[in-house]
């Protein structure tokens, strides 16, 4: 068996995000569902799966096979994370998932952006509008940025008074 090229592990890390961030949205949007929140992330996930596809498509493209191992860790990840939110504060709960889901798209912006610089040398992904992609992942972390400062107000404002 081949040893996977830099290239291949590089898609495969990403797409081990991209599941932890389509698990950590529908959890949270399920738990916010009726809210503006919800529909948000709604809009979101549906967003981020089709991003989830297109880099399975450009894996495809580049030969890259998956790592099963990589997307189950992100899966179980997310499961373990779940422990990690797991509080009865559900503004602070939301809190930290929006801020695990602006971390994720950060990481995005940065594979857009490396695959543009590399497309080049890479024949396959050279078609490929970049450019469209990164503008729409800068718009997802506008918006979760949006909620997190409402859910970092909402969540950790001024204390009751004693």
């Amino acid at each position: 068996m081949n040893e996977p090229q830099p290239l291949d592990i590089y898609l495969n890390d990403h797409l081990g995000g991209s599941v932890m961030a389509i698990e950590i949205a529908k959890r949270c949007a399920a738990e916010n569902s009726g809210t503006e929140l919800g529909q948000f992330l709604e809009k979101f996930l549906a967003e981020v799966e089709e991003d989830k596809r297109t880099l399975e498509g450009l894996m495809d493209a580049v030969g890259a096979s998956r790592n099963p191992v990589k997307q189950a860790g992100a899966w179980l990840g997310e499961k373990l994370t779940r422990l990690k939110l797991g509080t009865s504060e559900k503004n602070l709960a939301n809190l930290l998932s929006v801020e695990t889901l602006c971390m994720g798209v950060q990481g995005k912006i940065y594979l857009w952006t490396a695959l543009d610089k590399v497309a080049a040398g890479h024949e396959v992904l050279s078609g490929t509008d970049f450019n469209a992609l990164l503008k729409a992942a800068q718009t997802q972390q506008d918006g979760l940025e949006r909620y997190r400062l409402e859910l970092a107000e909402k969540a950790l404002g001024a204390r009751p008074a004693v």
